[in-house]
């Protein structure tokens, strides 16, 4: 058998330790949702909206406004989200949701979903009260 020389070794090696790197950024990124507040800081726009989970058309109804973008689309008061409720029916139990927004050629684009009931993130205990000023010291991007 022949033996590989030492620059195929070191050319194989850094690039399996990029590969994993790669897939270990991704993961992170992927998982690293488990609190709101850090995507608030970033996005440019986040919206209260009601939830209407079992319509023929579910969809977010927009209820207040936290944060609007600098630039592009703006968001309205009465408008409405389109989106695909969960697979684990949280969408029916709540009945607000924080729905997070990312401007991508002078659209938003949405980003993240958070529901809630009441004053409260479901799952997570963080008021809705706390959101909203979050997003009134961090202006749209």
């Amino acid at each position: 058998m022949h033996k590989l020389p030492s620059a195929v070794k070191w050319l194989i090696g850094c690039l399996v330790a990029a590969f994993v790197a790669a897939v270990a950024w991704i993961t992170i990124e992927d998982f690293s949702s488990g609190d709101p507040r850090g995507e608030i800081s970033t996005s440019d726009a986040v919206a209260l909206c009601s939830v209407h989970a079992d319509q023929p058309n579910p969809e977010l109804e927009i209820e207040e406004i936290w944060k609007q973008p600098t630039a592009g689309e703006r968001l309205t008061v009465g408008g409405s989200v389109s989106f695909i409720p969960p697979k684990d029916k949280s969408a029916r139990v709540a009945s607000q949701a924080v729905v997070l927004f990312r401007n991508s050629n002078g659209r938003l684009r949405k980003t993240s979903v958070w529901y809630a009931k009441g004053d409260q993130l479901l799952f997570l205990d963080i008021p809705l009260s706390d959101l909203k000023a979050l997003c009134a010291t961090t202006p749209g991007s």
